[in-house]
Order: structure tokens, then sequence, then C-alpha cells
């Protein structure tokens, strides 16, 4: 090996560069690598402009994981923008994601990952999108069938020769429902079947805007489907609740409603019942069995009270929750205008101008409701 070649004649592609390259992956400074090799401290320019030439790679490091370097260009910068399921009950999902930076180096690869677990990556499920250009692009009709039951996350993801990045999480449930025979209660404190339940009917409420018990018309009536397992729930006043893959019940120690069958909502967790009680979640199976399924909104409050279980659905998240109670911050409120797709009953009925999802998701989840409600019977 040379010993302290001067820059201005060092041979640069018939030096043995195998060395150098170890110590840099090692995590040495440049000024070091030149020293361990026997070049003088100022001869790391060599090193340097030896990673220029691309004799060697010089390492970075993101969130303790190793990446390779490359002067001039950088990882892609990708963005999820939105996940559409079009009918629940139908095992496919349209994703849809934004490349806004290339690295300054051609995209090699681009599409989505998704898994069960949070921020999937390339070794998960992966739907690969034709085509290397930035901007945005879409994954349709992409088959979810084997997670139709779970909560899944989804990323976009890109790849160029500095390697992969990925976009934020956004999660998919294919279908959240509450099973044939699950009693409603009403505002009388009776109780309807939820296959029973009309559009004329007065149900019983939480306020969380007034912490109280309170009654609310119907926003929204899912159509009747067919599911082949669901969520078996007993609580430990007896109560007992068959949700349909992950339909949220009230998390006390969370502050907002959540996925039963999700490490969220462990056995143990503090719900709430028509009685005003705590009560716990005591037990959670999934059952291997055929089930119709339905689904209620309700208006502004969104939340009903199904076998005496507070459960509702991610639009009554609209603030944290402690004692009961809405603890609302300074938010400014989104204006009508914004929402000029969007019908009157569902702006209001959903408390639209509170929500903080983006109004493509916001009007997505609204096509979604609309395409499988339950119409009203006109008399």
């Amino acid at each position: 090996m040379p010993n302290n070649p001067h820059p201005s004649y060092f041979d640069y592609a018939n030096f043995d560069w195998t060395d150098a390259q170890a110590l840099i992956d090692s995590g040495v400074k440049l000024h070091r690598v030149a020293e361990v090799l026997g070049l003088s401290t100022v001869s790391s320019r060599i090193i340097y402009v030896a990673i220029q030439k691309g004799y060697l790679n010089k390492v970075y490091y993101v969130n303790g994981v190793k990446q390779p370097y490359i002067t001039g260009i950088s990882l892609p910068l990708v963005y999820t923008d939105l996940v559409d399921l079009p009918q629940p009950g139908n095992p496919s999902a349209n994703f849809f994601g934004t490349i806004s930076s290339d690295g300054n180096d051609a995209i090699l690869e681009r599409g989505f990952v998704w898994s069960n677990s949070e921020n999937p990556t390339v070794n998960d499920n992966i739907e690969i999108v034709t085509g290397t250009s930035i901007g945005s692009f879409s994954a349709e009709s992409v088959d979810v069938s084997s997670f139709i039951f779970e909560l899944n996350y989804v990323r976009a993801y890109a790849t160029n020769n500095v390697g992969t990045s990925y976009g934020n999480n956004l999660t998919f449930t294919p279908d959240i429902c509450l099973a044939k025979g699950t009693e409603v209660l009403l505002s009388d404190f009776s109780y309807k079947k939820i296959e029973d339940i009309e559009y004329t009917d007065l149900l019983l409420v939480w306020n969380f805007d007034e912490c109280k018990f309170d009654t609310s018309t119907i926003l929204w009536i899912k159509q009747p489907q067919i599911s082949k397992q669901f969520n078996f729930l007993k609580f430990s006043d007896g109560s007992e609740l068959k949700t349909i893959s992950q339909h949220r019940i009230f998390n006390k120690e969370l502050g907002k409603f959540t996925y039963p069958m999700t490490n969220e909502t462990p056995i143990g967790t503090t719900t709430f019942n028509s009685k005003g009680e705590e009560v716990f979640l005591i037990s959670k199976e999934i059952i291997y069995e055929e089930v119709e399924h339905y689904n209620i909104i309700t208006n502004n409050h969104i939340n009903i009270f199904a076998n005496n279980i507070l459960t509702s659905c991610r639009y009554n998240n609209i603030y944290p929750i402690q004692n009961m109670k809405f603890i609302k911050d300074n938010r400014i409120l989104r204006t009508r205008e914004e929402f000029i797709n969007i019908d009157d009953s569902y702006f209001y009925g959903l408390r639209l101008s509170e929500q903080r999802f983006s109004i493509n998701e916001i009007e997505s989840y609204i096509n979604r409701l609309m395409l499988n409600e339950l119409s009203p019977v006109l008399i």
C-alpha cells in the first residue's frame, strides 16, 4: 500500500480501496481513515475524491440503520395520500401516494406496502406500481382479502440508487360493523335489534360536549352484509358484544374510541355502559362463524349504546376525552365551503368543521357511507 502519496499524482484507479471501504463502513471519520491507511491527515482529501469518483461509498445512519451515501443524491421523498375502500365487505382497496422528490436520482421502483403492524416495509405485502416518474401514483383494486378482518397499516414507498424511503402510515379496516341481533338502546331506555332500527327511531347516546346522556336522530344506517367471522367481546358487567372486524369501543385509558382487537385495547380496558358505569373488557376472541352485520351513525354525537356498551367510529375522536367530556382546543373551525361536494346532513352530522382528516379522506369515507347506506323507506 502506498505511504503518504501526494494527492496531485495519486493513482486512484489502481489503489486497493478494500481497507478504506471497511473503515468507512464501520463509521470511522475520513481523516481517521487516511491516518490508518498511512496517508497524511491532509490527504483525507484523497478519500473524499475517491467517493466522488465512485471508488467508495460513504455511509450515514437513519434511525440507527446504515444508509448508503453517494454525493449529490439522496433518498426520495414520498407521501401516502389516501386509502380508499370503495365497498366495505369487498376485499379490495385503492392506494394513492405522491413522490415529491426523486433525490436527484432516477426512481427505480415505487408502490405500496401494507401489514397489520405499523411501519410496513418491502419485506411485507407489496404492490409495485408501474412507472418511475415523480408526482402522484396509485394502485387500484389491490387484493386485501387476507386482511379483511384486521386493522392494517399502509405506506407508499419509492426506491432509487441510494435506497428505499417510505411515506406516512395510513390505516384501513375493510369491515367495521355490529352483528345481527345486537340490541340498540333507544331514548326511552327500551331496546331494538340493530336489524330493525329505522331512521325514525330516537336513540340514547353520550354527549361528550356536556358530559351527559342525550338523545339523537340517526344519520346513517348500513345495508346488511355477510361476514365469515366476528369478534366476541365480554365485559365485567355481563355484557357481550359481537363486532365485525374492528368496530370501536370507548377506551377510558386512552381517552378515545379504539379498535378492540388491537394492542390499544388490552384485556382490562375500562369502557362505559348505558347505566353510566365504568366496566372492563374481560375477554376477546375471534369466532369463525357466518354472521349478518349492520352499523349505525347518529347525528352530531356519532355514538350508540350497543348491548349496553358505548361504541362509535373514528369520527367521534374529535378531541381528547377526559372524565367523559371533550377537552377542546383552540383549533380554527373549517368552513362549509371546503366541503362543497358533501351534503349538509354529513357536514353537520359528522361535525366536519371540527374534524382534522384531510378533505380527500373525508370525501372518500362519505362516498363509502352513501354507497352502502340503507335507503329510508318512504311512506
